[in-house]
């Protein structure tokens, strides 16, 4: 990951522009995330994993269930997406300035008061996010991100190329 890259993606976020980084899978967008984080100094992070059959929303050290597979069907867990919607609101009072999202996919489109607090996060602060390249909740909201810059990695230019 060359270093001026993460520089230009601090930069951005010093400036209060939105920055959401997407690409393939195993492409480097958590690596290139991880990176600027490290120079940033003060953020609330929030992290997706999914672990077997349940997709996890990671933050201020509590982890809570915001999807469920059953059978072919993934099915969203609202108490989980209402645990990480009460340390939004928090973040929105406090002074830390980017909120940091690893990642945002499809499952956050379907609750609709988180998905809101994103974007007047995004709005109030500075949104820091990876996002699933093809499907994602914010891909009809972006106008709402306003200024934003999308990072798309792929194998021709990873190192990162800024649009």
């Amino acid at each position: 990951m060359r270093r001026d890259r993460v520089r230009q993606i601090v930069e951005q976020l010093a400036l209060g522009v939105n920055v959401l980084v997407t690409g393939p899978r195993q492409i480097g967008k958590s690596t290139l995330f991880d990176k600027v984080l490290e120079a940033i100094d003060s953020y609330l992070y929030i992290e997706t994993k999914k672990i077997g059959d349940s997709v996890y929303l990671h933050c201020n050290g509590q982890r809570a269930v915001i999807g469920r597979r059953t059978g072919d069907v993934m099915r969203v867990e609202k108490n989980g997406f209402d645990i990480a919607s009460v340390a939004l609101r928090d973040f929105l009072a406090s002074d830390e300035v980017v909120l940091a999202i690893d990642e945002i996919g499809f499952l956050e489109a379907k609750e609709t008061e988180y998905l809101d607090l994103i974007v007047k996060c995004a709005q109030q602060k500075t949104l820091f996010a990876v996002v699933r390249e093809n499907d994602h909740a914010l891909k009809n909201r972006l106008a709402e991100l306003q200024p934003y810059k999308l990072v798309r990695l792929n194998k021709l230019n990873n190192p990162i190329k800024l649009y």
